[in-house]
């Protein structure tokens, strides 16, 4: 088990809590505009990756949305 310091100091322009997709993407867009980022994650590393997890670490952007809409039907059976 990991120690976690009862008290710290830490300073950033930006903190990011919880690592999925939605977390990992606003640490890298603010980081990209030069903004120092503090990226905090509760979860230990067998459960680390929040709601990404659950949809088996997918990104899905479709181009068509029809045939998207097509897709996940299909996947969801008659």
């Amino acid at each position: 088990m990991i120690e976690v310091p009862t008290e710290w100091n830490e300073e950033a322009d930006v903190i990011v809590i919880g690592y999925g997709f939605a977390g990992a993407a606003a640490a890298i867009a603010a980081a990209e505009t030069g903004s120092s980022v503090l990226l905090l994650e509760k979860a230990p590393d067998k459960h680390k990756g929040g709601n990404s997890r659950v949809s088996a670490n997918i990104v899905f952007w479709p181009d068509d949305v029809e045939k998207a809409e097509a897709y996940f039907k299909a996947l969801a059976g008659p």
